[in-house]
């Protein structure tokens, strides 16, 4: 009986990590974040509809904050929420290549069309090194939350 249960739960796991798995590729952590929220938005759903025990919607939230984390992860929106403000102020960006004496390079040129003086350009350039790190400590501050939760609590999850 146990073999056959085993197969019933193989069987569904193929059908519901089908779509996943056809998509997935290694080059970087994106899919990585995708399996972690497929798998724990199943926890979930367990911990909040099936589990018996005390506890079990505390155990349900802490998963759920955790998917809300990944979310924002996948979505991977906090360059677009960090540089909205700072786009609109000088333009967006115009990516320019200019030859260099070496004919193998070529010289990249960022501009922006609000950029007039040199004063606005050394001034867009300090935003847009703080922006650049406000991006990275936003993406960090999510990855810390995240993992943790998943430090403090996971190992409680199947207790």
């Amino acid at each position: 009986m146990d073999f056959f249960r085993k197969i019933k739960f193989f069987i569904k796991n193929i059908i519901y990590y089908f779509p996943m798995l056809w998509n997935d590729r290694d080059w970087d952590s994106h899919y990585l974040y995708v399996y972690l929220r497929y798998k724990l938005i199943r926890m979930e759903k367990f911990y909040r509809y099936d589990a018996i025990f005390i506890g079990m919607e505390k155990v349900a939230d802490d998963i759920k904050h955790c998917i809300y984390g990944l979310n924002r992860l996948i979505e991977d929106e906090y360059h677009e929420n960090v540089f909205k403000h700072h786009d609109r102020k000088w333009g967006n960006i115009k990516l320019d290549f200019e030859n260099t004496k070496n004919k193998e390079f070529q010289k990249c040129l960022l501009t922006r069309n609000k950029v007039i003086t040199a004063n606005d350009e050394i001034q867009e350039r300090k935003e847009f090194s703080l922006l650049s790190y406000k991006e990275s400590m936003l993406r960090k501050q999510d990855l810390n939350y995240i993992f943790k939760i998943m430090e403090r609590k996971s190992l409680s999850w199947w207790n």
